[in-house]
């Protein structure tokens, strides 16, 4: 799972960079499918201003283990 913060530029860094199209333009923010992302964390790593944060589950929480 991702979450977008709001230091998102929008700039579509993150979107031109998936490589199963998780990530869709959306006004303020780009928008993110769990259903296609592949868990590349390529978006983590593209992100010029670190707004994406990877989280995964443990137990039953999401737990963030990753930005840029």
């Amino acid at each position: 799972m991702i979450t977008i913060t709001d230091t998102c530029t929008g700039c579509g860094a993150c979107i031109a960079t998936c490589p199963t199209h998780a990530l869709k333009p959306h006004p303020g923010h780009p928008s993110w499918s769990a259903v296609l992302c592949g868990a590349h964390r390529d978006c983590v790593e593209i992100c010029p201003v670190g707004a994406i944060d990877w989280h995964h589950m443990v137990g039953r929480d999401f737990k963030k283990v990753g930005t840029r």
